[in-house]
């Protein structure tokens, strides 16, 4: 049945029913007196068409809720029936009544946003130091039973939640214009019901329209409930929180005179400097402190860049260092021409660094942009796949590896490569064997523990074999590094290829030697072994044993498999 309403050009109902007085349910619809293009009844004249009653107010409210998911096509049922409450026109006080429901249905004009907190169920996050402002409207009732005679009823309320990563001393404050307010605290996400661990009717000073709780909190999950004293108030607040203390209560963000959490995953994060924060070691200047933890030795890049102030960086070692010595090469004055940007480069171990980003005249102002990058990098030896040097573990077993684009030789233009080093124990014959299927394999021999070390012989693969091997035999003397290049032949190749290194004679070893941990890499990648008379386990007495050692930046899960089609392994 096609139902006409007077519309506006957005679609929403934009004219009121002067005398409706029929109920549907939780909210009113027009019941009477609209012109329809139904029409079952006619006036006195013979030509007005009329049509009253529930079956009038039904299709209406139903056509409203039509065009709200029409303005808001991801809107849920549960939404769309709220957005209509919140926006129901007020008959009768308190609101929602039993007479009137939520009032009569009606939209908002066109170009309306959406209700505060609409979207977030009643709430949202407030952070340290920090004031919002919020509206109680019909979508959000408390859930706490009302105080006293004069608070009877259903109440509107709001919700917002903060997180103390220490002890501290918080402060909240609710103030209205509009209506008394009531403020609730209780542990936890979210929580809008039982008891609180503090609450406060308003003060009278005030004539209650001030409300706050001051209170010494443990590192936990808080949600404050900001409510009005009397059923069906409505009206505009102020909340704010404030966290002091000697704890210092949450990370500070950027703009905070604290030392806020950075990423060191190459995120830039911007910041400003004010009066609000001077730095402890140059005296008149503004500065800001940040602060990253590696969990392994890892390169490091720092870039403090501006486009208002001359800069200076700091990098210390250490939560909270906010003077003192910086690590080698934590210091940079600034970068000529202009010194508007300053950068480290450092090789750090595992610990937490604070980082200083400061101005270099007094009295300077003004927003800068901060990047730290270059974690996971490590600087122990890495595996292969890496861009490092990997250490070969054992004599006569292959290593697979495979050349990308993301490691090239630094001796060979546009080659890529992959390198690895091993030292002898005692003066032997060893034999270095390179293959690839696809591409032509390229070997380098270099002394020392250097991608660029001076080389000690080189081969590009046997013709007869299609030049898909490549091998070194070379005398070598005990106590000394040696790297090899496995490298492409041809510009840009990408693909698979293995690696083998064997020493010659029944003394003949590697060091570290075979029953010393060998890294392993979590991806996935096999990793051949062999058990010999040379290394017994500690644990089983007269069991062949072999170690293997990895890291993790981050907490995983892990799966390790062992295979063998010799023996029975553990």
């Amino acid at each position: 049945m096609e139902i006409s309403f007077p519309t506006d050009t957005d679609g929403f109902l934009s004219q009121e029913c002067p005398s409706c007085n029929q109920r549907f349910k939780v909210i009113f619809g027009q019941g009477s007196e609209e012109p329809i293009s139904f029409c079952p009844y006619c006036g006195y004249n013979g030509q007005d068409c009329w049509f009253s009653g529930t079956s009038q107010a039904s299709p209406h409210v139903a056509g409203l809720a039509a065009l709200v998911k029409q303005r808001f096509p991801g809107f849920t049922p549960d939404q769309v029936a709220d957005y209509l409450k919140h926006h129901a026109e007020q008959r009768e006080a308190p609101d929602p009544n039993n007479t009137w429901g939520h009032g009569f249905a009606v939209l908002p004009p066109p170009g309306t946003e959406l209700p505060p907190d609409f979207e977030s169920s009643c709430g949202g996050t407030i952070t340290a130091d920090s004031t919002v402002q919020g509206q109680w409207t019909k979508d959000c009732n408390s859930e706490t039973p009302a105080p006293g005679q004069g608070g009877s009823g259903a109440r509107l309320a709001r919700y917002y939640t903060f997180t103390l990563t220490e002890s501290a001393d918080v402060s909240v404050t609710l103030e209205s214009q509009d209506a008394e307010t009531v403020l609730y605290l209780r542990e936890g996400t979210g929580v809008r019901s039982g008891d609180p661990i503090e609450s406060n009717e308003g003060e009278s000073e005030y004539n209650y329209r001030r409300a706050s709780i001051q209170r010494s909190l443990d590192a936990a999950t808080y949600t404050i409930e900001a409510t009005t004293y009397d059923a069906g108030d409505t009206g505009s607040f102020t909340l704010s929180l404030s966290v002091t203390g000697e704890s210092g209560g949450p990370p500070p963000v950027s703009g905070d005179c604290g030392i806020a959490d950075i990423s060191t995953d190459g995120s830039p994060v911007t910041g400003s400097w004010s009066d609000n924060c001077e730095s402890d070691v140059r005296d008149g200047r503004y500065a800001r402190y940040y602060q990253f933890t590696l969990s392994d030795s890892t390169d490091v890049t720092v870039l403090l860049e501006s486009q208002e102030a001359e800069i200076v960086l700091y990098l210390r070692q250490g939560a909270g260092a906010t003077s003192g010595d910086t690590v080698p090469d934590g210091f940079n004055e600034g970068d000529a021409p202009d010194y508007h940007s300053a950068s480290l480069e450092v090789s750090l171990a595992a610990g937490t660094y604070t980082i200083e980003a400061t101005t270099y005249a007094a009295g300077e102002t003004g927003s800068f942009t901060l990047t730290v990058s270059g974690a996971g990098e490590t600087t122990t030896p890495p595996v292969s796949g890496d861009c490092g040097i990997a250490e070969i573990a054992d004599y006569g077993i292959p290593v697979t590896g495979s050349w990308s684009n993301d490691c090239q030789s630094e001796v060979t233009s546009g080659r890529n490569a992959r390198y690895y080093k091993f030292t002898l124990a005692e003066d032997a014959e060893v034999t270095i064997e390179l293959r690839a299927d696809a591409d032509e394999p390229v070997l380098h021999l270099r002394d020392g523990d250097s991608k660029t070390g001076t080389e000690i012989d080189k081969h590009e693969g046997f013709q007869d074999e299609g030049y898909k091997r490549a091998e070194i035999v070379k005398e070598l003397e005990a106590g000394k590094t040696y790297t090899i290049e496995a490298r492409t032949y041809r510009e840009g190749y990408e693909g698979p290829f293995t690696l083998t290194v064997t020493v010659a004679g029944a003394t003949g070893g590697l060091v570290p030697t075979i029953c010393q941990p060998a890294d392993i890499a979590p991806n996935g990648a096999p990793l051949p072994g062999t058990w010999g008379a040379d290394c017994l386990s500690d644990a089983r007495q007269g069991r062949q044993a072999r170690y293997f050692q990895f890291a993790l930046a981050a907490s995983a899960d892990i799966t390790v498999l062992l295979e063998s089609n010799d023996a029975e392994p553990v």
